[in-house]
């Protein structure tokens, strides 16, 4: 329970950036991108509820979290968890050519003739393939990718 509640506390941190609390919080103890665990390094200045709230992040949000595509400018394509369950990365068939692990969602993305299936194709299997034939970038509403 004590874990849990900890964890809710690291997730507003990571989320409620309008608070002051959080504002201060996120500047003291340097808290960057949920993509980037770097910051997540316990440090000699961190108070012992900062550490709680860091193995709460470690332990439940990052295990369990997943991004909500929009538009796709946030969104590492291949290493982000926002297909299922895992990142694409871990399914890959084959070695990715250099540079691709770092490409947004968006760079992979046509208007009007959806996914570059051209670039896609030899990396993933035919499921996924199909998987990504049912999502669809939002470029029209101005919707942002967002963590779930």
């Amino acid at each position: 329970m004590n874990i849990a509640l900890i964890a809710k506390i690291g997730w507003r941190v990571l989320h409620d950036i309008s608070s002051l609390l959080v504002q201060v919080v996120r500047k003291k103890y340097k808290v960057g991108l949920i993509q980037d665990q770097s910051w997540m390094v316990a440090k000699s200045n961190w108070s012992s509820t900062w550490r709680s709230v860091g193995i709460g992040i470690r332990e439940v949000v990052y295990p369990g979290y997943s991004w909500v595509i929009g538009d796709g400018r946030q969104i590492r394509f291949w290493r982000d968890k926002w297909l299922s369950s895992t990142p694409l990365l871990d399914e890959v068939i084959g070695d990715l050519q250099e540079g691709y692990e770092s490409q947004m969602a968006h760079d992979l993305w046509n208007d009007g003739a959806g996914w570059d299936l051209q670039r896609i194709s030899p990396y993933v299997t035919k499921v996924k393939r199909l998987e990504l034939a049912s999502i669809v970038l939002d470029r029209v509403t101005g919707a942002k990718d967002r963590v779930s």
